[in-house]
């Protein structure tokens, strides 16, 4: 029978040996800790909604009631508002904020550096709470507003309702 012999290699300089080591040991501890790439995520897609709302705004300091138009444009958190206020009260222009958990909190500097202040509670059907106005130079005036949507459908008219047809 005969037998095998293995070759061996020899290194004949331990600095030889000794640098591919030091080769090799960083790069066996770098794939053994690193983890996997992740997968890239795309955030997720934030929508915007609009709702209006109108209805009475008292200025409780005053003791005036108008009505008041809102539009809020609403991006996550974020609100943009288009205010118009019939008269009475003056109030029309550009309101920002946020609304987190129903709470909505609106601020905006208006023409004739009058300052609003809007903080209340939002769902899908009204909008209530209370408001301060500030204008330099004098009291700051407070005041509730209770505003419905807007684009609500009105209440169709009961069917068996009698109609009037014109007279001829």
């Amino acid at each position: 029978m005969a037998r095998i012999r293995f070759a061996s290699i020899r290194v004949h300089s331990r600095p030889f040996a000794v640098k591919i080591l030091l080769f090799l040991i960083p790069l066996f501890a770098t794939a053994a800790t690193s983890a996997p790439p992740k997968p890239a995520t795309k955030p997720a897609a934030v929508t915007s909604r609009t709702l209006q709302f109108e209805g009475p705004a008292t200025n409780t300091t005053a003791e005036v009631t108008a009505t008041m138009h809102l539009t809020l444009v609403i991006t996550g958190e974020k609100v943009v508002a288009q205010l118009k206020t019939d008269a009475p009260l003056s109030g029309t222009g550009e309101l920002t904020g946020r609304c987190v958990g129903g709470w909505c909190e609106l601020i905006g500097k208006l023409p004739d550096n009058l300052t609003l202040k809007f903080r209340g509670v939002m769902n899908a059907h009204d909008f209530r709470g209370l408001y301060l106005a500030a204008i330099p130079g004098q009291p700051i005036q407070y005041g509730t507003f209770q505003l419905t949507s807007a684009s609500a459908p009105a209440t169709p008219a009961p069917k068996s309702a009698p109609t009037a047809a014109p007279k001829k």
